[in-house]
């Protein structure tokens, strides 16, 4: 009887965290995202997209970030014919996730987070901000005889025919070590007062 009555006391709240999830608005084709991050489910698609906040007009925000951007790990910004006044673009290429850094653990994490990330990036910039967009994104397996795998992140962490974010911790998890990483690594003002306290 205890145990019954235990298991009762949990109910309301688990009635709860599912209402919940389904009643927060999402912007204009979200069809889901991993609360308390930039990681969202976009037409059938996991993408990454954050907006920084700055002090600066566009055209000295346009030139810090081309400075800045060659520092990110892993990150190659491509040619002049891909940028303009409003926009950087760029490619991220065996980027490896440090999970440490967030928190996990070897024992605790995903073997995806042990692959490196391919990955497309957006920099759009406006005065005062910039929007960083990361689409695209795959785990790419250790090469074997057969060759390497490349396993898309939306099918890793979606369900559903890509219609929803999968809710176990793991998964979450996973997003979340990725948009912490993804998140530090594109911060132009975490880069500038690093550079001042030196």
């Amino acid at each position: 009887m205890k145990k019954i009555l235990y298991l009762l006391s949990f109910l309301p709240g688990m009635l709860y965290a599912q209402v919940k999830q389904d009643t927060i608005s999402l912007s204009a084709g979200v069809q889901d995202s991993v609360l308390g991050t930039s990681i969202v489910l976009k037409d059938r698609a996991i993408l990454f997209q954050k907006v920084y906040a700055s002090n600066l007009k566009k055209d000295e925000l346009l030139r810090r970030l081309k400075d800045f951007l060659p520092t990110i790990k892993n990150f190659e910004l491509l040619g002049p014919a891909n940028q303009n006044e409003d926009r950087l673009i760029g490619r991220l290429a065996d980027f490896l996730v440090n999970y440490r850094k967030f928190g996990g653990t070897e024992e605790y994490v995903q073997d995806i987070l042990r692959m490196p990330i391919f990955a497309n990036v957006i920099i759009q910039v406006k005065d005062y901000r910039y929007r960083v967009l990361i689409t695209q994104i795959v785990f790419k397996s250790i090469s074997t005889d057969s060759g390497s795998l490349l396993i898309p992140f939306d099918e890793v962490i979606s369900r559903n025919d890509r219609q929803r974010i999968r809710i176990s911790a793991g998964y979450r998890d996973t997003a979340r070590y990725v948009n912490d990483d993804f998140s530090d690594s594109f911060d132009l003002t975490s880069a500038l007062k690093l550079r001042s306290d030196f």
